[in-house]
């Protein structure tokens, strides 16, 4: 799936979210919550590497639940770019120093 699409699917499934809350979803908010999602993602992974209680989970639910925070957190910081209007493509190229058109 092309990345500004997904950005795009992220984004509805976001509006979505956001209304299941009551939640007026500011770009404060947004900044907000994506950092929320950073430290959940924190969390999973020192349990998940037993730096933390596993809390009676498996190894297979500690790796499902670092998964699924690295997704909240993409999917995050995917919102933050079309509220932004950030151009990803060429920022990913420029920040992970790849080849310019080489992500297009």
């Amino acid at each position: 799936m092309d990345v500004l699409l997904l950005r795009d699917k992220i984004a509805e499934a976001g509006c979505r979210y956001a209304a299941s809350l009551n939640v007026d979803a500011t770009d404060d908010w947004l900044v907000l919550k994506t950092v929320e999602e950073a430290g959940e993602l924190v969390q999973s992974f020192l349990r998940y590497s037993a730096r933390a209680r596993s809390r009676g989970q498996n190894a297979q639910q500690l790796k499902r639940a670092l998964d699924d925070e690295i997704a909240d957190l993409l999917g995050f910081s995917l919102l933050l770019a079309k509220r932004f209007d950030v151009d990803l493509l060429p920022a990913l190229e420029r920040k992970w120093h790849l080849s310019e058109g080489s992500l297009l």
